[in-house]
């Protein structure tokens, strides 16, 4: 039986945990779900406009986007694991949070091996970017999930008794998501603005052994 002074080591623990998978779930709404909502959205239109317009900037901006999801989700699901265990007593339960996390993730996974089974196909391109919409479709489901459905996961949104709006959380732990939601997201930006550079500069390179031979 763990003493009362162990009980709030755990809980601290916990607590930080918790506030680093948030941000990166955003890819949970919060913050860990919230990165991973982010990449598909961006992806979502980024594709769209690729489709619309064949303008290849917009592809890869979306392929950016998915290869960050892919690490992004990972990360999530990884912390999420790490901090159920303990709190819930198991790693992984097939509640429909968790569920349809899990598939915005494989979404991920499943454009990535698309795209690399045919690089530079202009028509696997178009194909990859209808995985986006896919993946956009599932966003509403995980963060409703709490609401419609029972689950392990907390509703961290809502109203107290008199109807006010709350975060569910104290004032330092809003405080402390908020630094962590910012932090997660600068790093994140940059990711994606250094990917679609990186792939900028591939294409051109391409194009130039292409046009002068190698």
């Amino acid at each position: 039986m763990r003493e009362r002074g162990s009980d709030t080591r755990f809980a601290i623990r916990d607590t930080r945990l918790a506030i680093c998978h948030l941000p990166l779930a955003i890819r949970h709404p919060p913050s860990a779900i919230r990165r991973s909502f982010s990449s598909i959205l961006i992806a979502a239109v980024a594709g769209a406009l690729f489709l619309r317009t064949g303008n290849l900037k917009y592809d890869r901006v979306s392929h950016a986007c998915m290869e960050l999801g892919v690490l992004f989700g990972a990360i999530s699901l990884a912390t999420g694991m790490i901090w159920a265990r303990p709190v819930w007593n198991t790693w992984w339960t097939w509640e429909a949070r968790l569920t349809s996390f899990l598939i915005l993730w494989l979404v991920y996974v499943a454009y990535m091996m698309l795209r690399m089974s045919a690089r530079d196909d202009p028509g696997v391109a178009r194909i990859a970017a209808v995985f986006t919409f896919v993946g956009a479709a599932d966003v509403p489901f995980i963060i409703l999930a709490p609401r419609l459905w029972r689950g392990l996961h907390p509703v961290l949104f809502g109203t107290n008794a008199g109807g006010e709006f709350t975060f569910n959380m104290t004032q330092p732990m809003v405080a402390a998501l908020g630094v962590s939601i910012t932090a997660v997201m600068l790093v994140y930006f940059y990711l994606l603005v250094q990917r679609t550079r990186l792939a900028g500069l591939s294409s051109r390179v391409a194009e130039l052994r292409e046009q002068y031979g190698d």
